[in-house]
C-alpha cells in the first residue's frame, strides 16, 4: 500500500451513508473515538491481553469499510482475524504496521471535518 495515498473514501461514505449530514455525523464519531481506540490497542497488546485488543479491533473491522480504501479494510481484517487466536506478540509487530495507517486516517478525517 502506497503510504501516501489518501485513505479516506469519501465517495463511498456518501454512497453508504446517501446524505452529507449522516457522513458529517458518523465521521465526527470516528474523529472523536479512533484516536484513543488505536492506543488502546497498543497498550492492551502491550500489556499482553490480546483478548482485548480483539474487542477494539472487531468493531473497527465492521465500522472502518464504510470510510476508508479496501486496501486498510483488508488489513484491519487480517489484524483482527490474527488476534482471535494469535499472541499478543504475534499481533503486536502487525498492528505496529497497521496503526500509522490507522492514525493517517484519523488525521484525515479530522481535516475534513475541520474544512
Amino acid at each position: 500500500m502506497n503510504d501516501n495515498a489518501t485513505l479516506l473514501d469519501l465517495p463511498r461514505a456518501r454512497e453508504m451513508l446517501r446524505n452529507e449530514e449522516d457522513v458529517r455525523h458518523m465521521l465526527g464519531m470516528l474523529a472523536s473515538t479512533l484516536g484513543s481506540e488505536i492506543r488502546q490497542i497498543a497498550s492492551l497488546l502491550d500489556a499482553g491481553n490480546v483478548k482485548g485488543a480483539n474487542a477494539i479491533l472487531h468493531p473497527l473491522k465492521g465500522f472502518l469499510p464504510v470510510f476508508c480504501v479496501d486496501a486498510l479494510t483488508q488489513e484491519v481484517i487480517a489484524v483482527e482475524k490474527l488476534s482471535k487466536t494469535a499472541t499478543a506478540e504475534e499481533v503486536k509487530p502487525r498492528f505496529a504496521q497497521l496503526r500509522p495507517r490507522l492514525e493517517q486516517l484519523d488525521a484525515e478525517v479530522k481535516a475534513w471535518l475541520g474544512r
